[in-house]
């Protein structure tokens, strides 16, 4: 029982560095909400359907930072990696944007 509220003491303090700050990550929330909303728009809720939509968004995109992440995703034809589960997966589950973007940022995309 001790353990436990060690456990939720320290919880908050050992997660608040990972928390994204004010004005970090703008382009990825920018860009993941764009495709929650237009996977939502196409009914798409299986990881693979909400991948075909955010190709399909990431050809409507004309920002280069916006392009540039539908690249480092794997959402252009022309991108070297597929990290496009990475972003997919998380979205079928309901989870907001921002956790979305802290995942991409602890896997090394910034």
């Amino acid at each position: 029982m001790n353990m436990l509220r060690v456990f939720l003491v320290l919880l908050p303090l050992l997660t608040a560095g990972r928390a994204l700050r004010e004005g970090e990550c703008e382009v990825c929330l920018k860009v993941v909400e764009k495709f929650s909303a237009a996977a939502k728009k196409a009914g798409a809720t299986k990881p693979k359907a909400i991948e075909k939509v955010i190709q399909k968004e990431c050809k409507k995109f004309k920002d280069s930072k916006e392009t540039r992440m539908c690249y480092y995703i794997g959402g252009t034809d022309d991108a070297a990696t597929r990290m496009l589960q990475s972003v997919s997966k998380p979205m079928s589950h309901h989870l907001p944007s921002s956790k979305i973007c802290q995942k991409l940022k602890k896997e090394g995309f910034s």
